[in-house]
């Protein structure tokens, strides 16, 4: 069932899928999530619940989505990548930071314990954040030619295959082989977000990860089909 979830909620983000009556007051449905997600103002800190949105109505922290109000997806700060990666460990890299370059060590451990709005107010003046500008945003797209956005496009579908199966095969699999699947499916898909954003680096490491994964199908079959050879 949690796979199933997981699943699902891939989808939960996206914008076809209008309010789903009663459903709103229980669930976490494509609405609500849609909140959650958004960068406006009137969306901020809201909607953080994984399945129910009941948690949230409890504590305070749910928030409607407006008819007149489209949700802007996307960080207060900009990120401006589409590496996956980057996107989950950036905020660590701006509290070491943080740490390494405030003065006195009361703030040097205060930044890792304290809400993630607060910064010492040293860096902040020396590490400035500037914010989106929400009434002439600009979307984050790089420019890249047709070829690349099909070869994106066919590694996104053949990933999603992969990831679904995984998901709904994991309690089958041992743990080595889900880990390098994993691992695979990241690195696959990070490389393809950075081949859009046209890193030349990305493509050449693009080309050695298909021959090797090439190789190794065609060595699997072999031994598969000889195994005494």
């Amino acid at each position: 069932m949690q796979q199933l979830i997981c699943y699902i909620s891939f989808g939960f983000i996206q914008k076809h899928i209008g309010k789903l009556g009663i459903l709103e007051y229980i669930f976490i449905t494509p609405s609500n999530h849609r909140v959650h997600h958004a960068q406006n103002p009137e969306y901020i800190d809201a909607n953080y619940g994984g399945v129910f949105i009941l948690w949230d109505r409890m504590f305070g922290t749910f928030i409607e989505e407006m008819d007149d109000l489209k949700p802007t997806y996307g960080t207060v700060k900009p990120l401006r990548s589409w590496n996956p990666i980057w996107s989950n460990l950036e905020i660590y890299h701006q509290m070491i930071r943080d740490s390494f370059h405030t003065n006195g060590f009361k703030n040097k451990i205060k930044v890792w314990f304290s809400s993630t709005r607060w910064r010492p107010d040293d860096v902040m003046e020396q590490f400035p954040h500037v914010s989106n500008d929400m009434s002439n945003f600009v979307k984050y797209d790089p420019e890249c030619d047709s070829p690349t956005k099909t070869f994106s496009l066919l590694q996104f579908i053949t990933n999603s295959i992969i990831s679904t199966a995984l998901i709904f095969t994991v309690a089958d699999q041992s743990y080595v082989i889900t880990c390098i699947v994993a691992a695979m499916l990241i690195f696959s898909t990070t490389l393809v977000n950075l081949i859009l954003e046209n890193k030349q680096w990305a493509v050449n490491l693009e080309i050695i990860r298909s021959i090797f994964v090439v190789t190794a199908f065609f060595e699997f079959q072999h031994t598969t089909l000889n195994p005494y050879n």
